[in-house]
């Protein structure tokens, strides 16, 4: 598969070029578009001109130098945008829907990730956010390339605990996760009015295969008993742009260490 989708160099003169195309289509820059112009962010009481298109409020301060761009899946895929090698502050919003009837699907300043939908018209618009406290525009460098596959994870605790003549619990369980930086796993431990939690988190260590845990149930009421106890965890991996989550219940069985 392709790594890059298209990238563009625009200058605000007027001139736009085709740098590298990877064969899954982008359009030319849509700003001649008919129904689009300079994109009205959506705020409440604002009068907004007919015909332009209406964005929900991403937090952009500015959309100056805005220019349009036009794109269509033909699959569903996560595109990565990225305009943090242009001359000025620029930020990017992904939108579908129509002109004058837009929905937000991501934004941000510099490099955003947008989830998209096969068969979806989607408008990419660039623009001047003036972060910079400043000018108006200049060269804008903007790539559009396929994003990494979404992180998964998934947690198991062990079916037998081992608690002691104090009461402290240890619990053992395997996790899994991919395409992640890091991972973190919490929960908690109840049986009657006790209860406690256990947590710990790992970096590098999302690489698709099992892993081992080990961890201390902890807490002002954790002191258990042999016998039945519930259990609730959670995991959580993240990427450079996507996170995913895992939640489990599970029976636990406490045996003397």
């Amino acid at each position: 598969m392709p790594a890059g989708i298209c990238i563009w160099t625009t200058n605000h003169g007027g001139r736009s070029r085709v740098k590298r195309h990877g064969g899954l289509g982008c359009s030319r820059p849509a700003e001649r578009q008919p129904g689009l112009g300079r994109p009205t962010l959506e705020r409440p009481d604002r009068r907004r001109r007919p015909g332009r298109p209406r964005i929900q409020n991403c937090g952009a301060p500015a959309t100056d130098a805005s220019v349009w761009y036009s794109y269509t899946p033909s699959s569903d895929e996560t595109i990565i945008v990225d305009v943090s090698n242009s001359t000025y502050s620029a930020g990017v919003i992904v939108a579908s829907g129509a002109p004058g009837n837009l929905s937000l699907v991501s934004c941000g300043p510099r490099t955003i990730a947008a989830n998209l939908t096969a068969g979806t018209p989607y408008f990419i618009l660039a623009f001047n956010d003036q972060f910079d406290g400043g000018g108006n525009g200049g060269t804008l460098n903007l790539s559009v390339t396929l994003g990494p596959p979404a992180p998964k994870v998934d947690v198991i605790v062990d079916r037998v605990g081992l608690v002691n003549k104090r009461g402290s619990v240890s619990l053992r369980g395997v996790y899994i996760c991919s395409d992640a930086d890091f991972v973190s796993i919490n929960g908690e431990l109840t049986q009657g009015e006790s209860n406690g939690g256990f947590s710990f988190s790992i970096s590098g260590r999302c690489d698709g295969k099992l892993h081992s845990w080990a961890a201390g149930v902890v807490g002002p009421n954790a002191k258990f008993t042999v016998g039945r106890s519930a259990s609730m965890t959670f995991g959580f991996a993240c990427g450079r742009f996507e996170c995913a989550d895992r939640y489990r219940e599970q029976t636990v069985r406490l045996r003397a260490r």
